[in-house]
């Protein structure tokens, strides 16, 4: 630690005549100067610098180019998959905002912007935790260390990581960078992923399901590919995929359930295909801020969920479900630290986008489609009178009882219209993300395929 902290020191010394920019993150060493760089190195003594060299080496081992490359005279190319995992073993628990290795790390960054006489804490906060860093390193074994560590992970968003008023481009040029070379490291690994199934159908129905089902599954993984991921705005390929991956999803469910082919239950789930497409309208117009909103918005109401579960628990005198209830909490409270940062999370109870439904459809250039599609459907989906009076009614035909109606559960034969239906939506989708990520030899669409097996059909 007194070796990163001389390092640091020296070069905010070197680089005082021209900024007064704090040295506690790698991007900090990215404009250094060559005649900065020789006077850096020559005012760090020899066993500090290899004390560097190894704390550096496996990212040396694997970056190009790196903003504390001046330190190493080369790259040691067979031990690339070696610094490789490394990296990526170091990355695994940093992600974890709770792990020890991300204490210490935003432990010494506060440390190092209070040692550059950068960071002041008014002396009317009495006992702060800051004061006692180095129970950091008890970490997470002690209360005191496990306060030092809430302290500091609370104040990272500001100092280091997000404030406008401390990155720079040169910040934004090295994040960048980062995430490209951690882009390479080895394959994307999949906890879980789409099956395509392999059935043996025996029936034009099943012919027909199983075959939609192949078809919108590949459809989707080929805009997987083509989407790919940028680490450095994550958000976007998140949101954006898992929306595509929604939508097809429902058009695979709703291929699967034939009892479902018809007016009662068909137009609730036509409405949510309805809600996916706006919503990925929308958010293609400004893809990072508004990926970011509805991710935000997600996780602000599982932490208002679990919030109202604890209440739930606390005010459960005999402890009925307090077992469940306990798992779900915990459940919830880890899934929202895995998102963001949930002492600085704000919850919306409004609209997750700030304004209407219809309004987000105007603002995409799809305000049509929501008064064809997306209104029509809400009075399913609502249960509104509408559909009442013209789905679960039934009119009494005594002529001295005016008319009137009475609930009913009229039956409907499954019409394949409203899989048709589904599939035009979701190629409506696709080609909506097709617009804004182009690529060549596109799959066969569920659309296409339907058409082409009725074609069969008739000609048989």
């Amino acid at each position: 630690m007194e070796v990163l902290r001389a390092f640091c020191q020296t070069v905010l010394d070197i680089k005082s005549e021209r900024t007064t920019s704090a040295v506690n993150r790698m991007s900090s060493f990215s404009d250094l100067t060559d005649d900065e760089i020789r006077e850096v190195l020559k005012r760090t003594p020899f066993r500090s610098l290899n004390i560097l060299r190894r704390g550096f080496g496996p990212m040396n081992e694997v970056f190009e180019d790196h903003p504390l490359d001046f330190l190493f005279e080369g790259k040691v190319s067979d031990a690339v998959p070696l610094g490789a995992r490394k990296i990526s073993m170091i990355l695994d628990e940093l992600y974890d905002r709770h792990s020890r290795i991300s204490a210490i790390s935003l432990a010494t960054s506060v440390y190092l912007l209070g040692s550059q006489g950068k960071l002041f804490i008014s002396s009317s906060i009495k006992d702060p935790a800051v004061d006692r860093l180095e129970e950091i390193f008890k970490y997470p074994d002690t209360e005191e260390s496990r306060s030092v560590a809430a302290a500091v992970r609370a104040m990272a968003p500001f100092l280091f990581l997000g404030s406008p008023e401390v990155k720079t481009d040169v910040d934004e040029q090295w994040h960048s960078k980062f995430w490209r070379s951690v882009e390479g490291m080895g394959p994307c690994e999949y906890e879980r992923d789409t099956i395509i199934p392999e059935v043996d159908a025996q029936s034009d129905l099943e012919r027909l399901i199983f075959g939609f089902e192949t078809t919108v599954k590949k459809e989707f993984l080929h805009r997987r590919d083509v989407l790919a991921f940028d680490l450095s705005q994550v958000e976007i390929s998140q949101v954006v995929g898992c929306l595509i991956a929604r939508q097809t999803t429902l058009a695979v469910d709703i291929a699967s359930a034939p009892v479902m082919w018809t007016p009662h239950s068909a137009p609730i789930f036509l409405r949510v295909m309805a809600d996916v497409f706006i919503t990925l309208a929308w958010i293609l117009k400004a893809p990072l801020n508004r990926s970011k909103l509805f991710i935000e918005y997600g996780v602000g109401n599982v932490k208002l969920e679990a919030e109202h579960r604890r209440q739930q628990l606390e005010n459960d005198p005999h402890n009925i479900n307090g077992e469940d209830l306990s798992a779900m909490i915990e459940f919830q409270e880890w899934w929202v630290n895995s998102q963001l940062n949930s002492d600085l999370l704000d919850v919306n109870l409004g609209s997750w986008s700030g304004i209407s439904t219809r309004k987000m459809a105007e603002e995409a250039g799809v305000l049509d489609f929501y008064n064809w599609v997306y209104q029509p459907f809400s009075a399913s989906v609502h249960s509104q009178w509408q559909h009442l009076s013209w789905h679960n009614s039934t009119s009494c035909r005594n002529p001295s009882h005016r008319g009137h109606v009475s609930g009913a559960i009229p039956d409907y034969n499954s019409d394949n219209y409203w899989l048709f239906i589904a599939a035009k939506y979701l190629k409506k989708t696709n080609d909506l993300f097709d617009e804004h990520y182009p690529s060549e030899d596109c799959p066969e669409s569920g659309l296409d395929y339907l058409v082409a097996f009725g074609d069969a059909q008739k000609t048989e």
